[in-house]
């Protein structure tokens, strides 16, 4: 089963964040802090982002995650 998850960003963007058994992905991760979290607290293994564009409010979190 996939679970999709909205995840506020900024004022009036989302980051999604799909789950499985196997992992998660995220979608224009924009900023990094609430998904951070969500990923600790539930102990999700996060194996890909996906980006569907360049602008900022889509990618801007990306290298946070990846740290």
């Amino acid at each position: 089963m996939i679970n999709i998850e909205p995840i506020e960003a900024f004022s009036d963007n989302y980051i999604w964040l799909l789950t499985t058994n196997e992992g998660s992905m995220v979608i224009d991760p924009g900023e990094s802090n609430n998904l951070l979290k969500i990923l600790k607290e539930n102990n999700f293994n996060l194996k890909a982002i996906l980006i569907t564009h360049h602008h900022y409010d889509h990618t801007g979190g990306i290298k946070e995650i990846l740290s």
